[in-house]
């Protein structure tokens, strides 16, 4: 037909134009443009296949890490707790075992609190056995160096002693006198009184008998009228007696009755608080004080630092042990 003939180019030129914007279509789009290419999705009816996105996986979420605590400002973090079966561990928890082995005896209660208590016998144990070590092989912590145990040696020592302070006195009768006040019905006064005459015959001390009633006493020869001394000096009870240093101290030693050696020793320390006595004769009178660390010797130089520590220490105690020495070399 003409109709036909004259209609096929333009047909055929329609046909080649539609299918070249369908295959230029499906090359840009990445997406084919078949009737039956994703055809769950439908009929393309006025939809852009360029519009079309391929659908992509969703992440999955990563974990995300666990906070941690976060520490204010100022706010301090606890220590940690002291080492297992350390002293500072058995002086908190022993208590506590004791406390739960009483409250409940069960075996395993009790069992574990004496097991406890057993570690820390033996570390005493260790311990003391340690500490005995060194003692004995350092001298200056060997308390008999300082004051000698052995029979003889103490005879030695409080024998010189002895003699050192019988010394003192008799020179101290020198220096002073003694005052004895009384009462002529005091039970005490006269076994006081015959203990001073003693007394004053060994070491020379001139003695003045003070009657505060203004009577004697039996064994007496010799007193004085009390003519308010006894209320100036504060006597009290009798009897009482004074350390009597002119012109004008008056140092109580005894108040009540007591023996010649108890008399002594108040003497000398009235004496040596006084500054009556000379650091030769108190070195003599008193052995035992060597190696004695003084009041100025522990006012400074404390450290934690053991070694420091002991070195510091041990200078000071040789320090004390030399000035302790005795005149013509070493006890």
């Amino acid at each position: 037909m003409a109709f036909s003939n004259a209609w096929a180019p333009a047909a055929l030129a329609v046909s080649v134009v539609l299918a070249g914007g369908a295959v230029s279509a499906s090359e840009d789009s990445g997406v084919g443009f078949g009737a039956y290419e994703n055809k769950e999705e439908g009929w393309w009816w006025k939809k852009d296949p360029r519009e079309i996105q391929p659908i992509k996986p969703e992440p999955k979420p990563e974990p995300k890490p666990e906070p941690k605590a976060e520490v204010e400002e100022g706010q301090k973090i606890p220590p940690p707790g002291p080492a297992p079966f350390s002293t500072e561990w058995l002086r908190e928890n022993l208590p506590k075992l004791l406390d739960k082995a009483i409250d409940e005896p069960t075996e395993e209660n009790l069992a574990a609190y004496f097991y406890a208590q057993r570690v820390l016998m033996d570390k005493s144990q260790n311990f003391a056995e340690k500490s005995l070590a060194l003692v004995m092989s350092d001298p200056l912590l060997d308390e008999t160096n300082r004051v000698p145990m052995a029979t003889f040696a103490r005879i030695a020592n409080m024998s010189g002693s002895q003699a050192a302070r019988d010394k003192a006195l008799g020179r101290l009768s020198e220096v002073g006198g003694l005052w004895m006040f009384y009462r002529s019905d005091c039970r005490y006064c006269e076994p006081m009184a015959d203990a001073i005459m003693s007394f004053e015959a060994k070491y020379k001390f001139l003695t003045t008998f003070v009657s505060i009633d203004h009577k004697p006493l039996k064994i007496l020869k010799e007193w004085v009228n009390d003519e308010g001394q006894s209320s100036t000096l504060g006597v009290k009870i009798t009897p009482t007696v004074f350390f009597v240093v002119p012109p004008n101290n008056y140092y109580i030693v005894a108040q009540g009755a007591m023996s010649m050696p108890e008399l002594g020793d108040r003497i000398l320390l009235a004496a040596e608080t006084n500054g009556l006595l000379t650091d030769e004769e108190i070195r003599a009178i008193y052995p035992e004080r060597r190696g004695i660390l003084s009041g100025d010797d522990m006012k400074d130089g404390a450290t934690t630092d053991p070694k420091e520590l002991v070195k510091r220490l041990r200078e000071r105690l040789m320090n004390s042990y030399e000035q302790a020495e005795p005149q013509g070399g070493k006890q």
